[in-house]
């Protein structure tokens, strides 16, 4: 049976709550959760507002991990986009550009092995416009070949309800926080990620889902401040008793 600790967390190029650009927190968070598998969204390389850091180099390097970036937005030898973290071997990785009419969106997919077992991550951070969204999810659901072990994470712009998450479950995608908290009766509140004109997070927008291959036995959102999304951390497992 294997097992893995995955992350999503859009960092915001590390800007926290208190206004601090601070990577080394998050990269301690990281290492303190002993998670195997990050996804990573607005993640800067060589921006000014950033200090010209390329912050998943910098992220690499602190925790030792496997890594790899790809960028949607260039600004010169500036970049912005997402990224994969991982303690194991990343085999092969690239970047899907997802329709946008605005922008510039897509999702990093990464083939992680541990031990013998392959899993397919990818990761992603969807528009702002309801319709746009659509599209791209439907560029996401191709991505993913039946009967693969598969992890979806991202920062998806789009609560629960909305028609968008509906076609990632239909497409027989669970969604982690929502399979955890039913067996184990968390409220809904422990699963916002997001402060939407409120101090406290108040929406839920940042997901971890995976192929039905894939059990979840542990999931939480944690509270800290080192960016204006919380992090989500999912304990999966494959093998006897999924």
């Amino acid at each position: 049976m294997g097992r893995l600790k995955v992350m999503s967390y859009n960092i915001r190029h590390g800007k926290g709550l208190d206004g601090k650009i601070d990577l080394k927190r998050i990269a301690e968070l990281i290492l303190s959760r002993q998670v195997d598998l990050i996804g990573l969204q607005e993640v800067d390389q060589y921006m000014p507002r950033s200090y010209f850091t390329d912050q998943m180099g910098r992220l690499a390097e602190i925790t030792g991990y496997n890594y790899c970036f790809y960028p949607n937005l260039k600004l010169a030898v500036a970049k912005y986009g997402n990224g994969v973290l991982s303690r194991w071997p990343i085999t092969s990785s690239y970047n899907r550009q997802l329709t946008s009419s605005r922008e510039p969106r897509g999702a990093v997919v990464a083939v992680v092995e541990k031990g013998m077992e392959r899993f397919k991550l990818i990761n992603t951070h969807l528009g702002l416009v309801a319709e746009e969204r659509l599209k791209q999810v439907e560029e996401l659901l191709r991505l993913i070949k039946p009967g693969e072990k598969a992890i979806l994470v991202g920062d998806f712009n789009a609560t629960p309800e909305r028609a968008e998450i509906g076609k990632v479950l239909a497409a027989g995608m669970e969604d982690l926080f929502l399979q955890f908290s039913e067996k184990n009766n968390l409220s809904t509140e422990e699963g916002m990620t997001f402060a939407d004109r409120s101090k406290l997070p108040n929406v839920r927008i940042d997901y971890i889902f995976s192929s039905r291959e894939i059990g979840v036995d542990n999931f939480a959102v944690i509270a800290c401040n080192y960016s204006d999304h919380r992090p989500l951390i999912a304990e999966v497992y494959t093998g006897e008793g999924n």
